[in-house]
């Protein structure tokens, strides 16, 4: 799953997860506030790895080489 949050300047930042290590999603807002924020659950012992500060996948998915840390 990816998530693109749009900010106000027009940047963009985009979140992934697989969906086969993913447990359920969160989404929140607070009234008066221009925000959401998602919360992202994983299973409870999932092999998952982080390519990237916002990208995690299943361990399984990724080639050796691509991993930097396991999570």
């Amino acid at each position: 799953m990816i998530y693109r949050c749009h900010m106000d300047d027009g940047q963009h930042t985009d979140f992934a997860v697989s969906k086969s290590i993913l447990n359920k999603i969160h989404e929140a807002r607070k009234e008066g506030y221009d925000v959401t924020r998602f919360y992202f659950y994983l299973n409870a012992a999932p092999k998952s790895v982080q390519l990237s500060n916002n990208l995690v996948v299943d361990e399984k998915d990724v080639p050796k080489e691509l991993i930097k840390q396991k999570i």
